[in-house]
């Protein structure tokens, strides 16, 4: 994974995006934050959602993320 700076602040921040991410930013963001929970991470639930959406994941309803 070869990430600019730019692009590498931006998957390390913690915050919600403002716009929907992409399924390969998804991913990144996900190995990047694999010790984050989505209740507290923004970036993380949104990578989540996205996955989920595109058919990347099935959530688990007897987890915590």
């Amino acid at each position: 994974m070869e990430l600019s700076v730019a692009e590498l602040i931006v998957v390390m921040a913690h915050t919600a995006p403002t716009r929907p991410l992409t399924v390969d930013r998804a991913h990144q963001v996900m190995q990047l934050h694999t010790d984050c929970s989505t209740d507290y991470c923004g970036l993380k639930q949104a990578a989540f959602d996205a996955l989920v959406t595109a058919g990347h994941m099935m959530p688990d309803s007897c987890r915590r993320h």
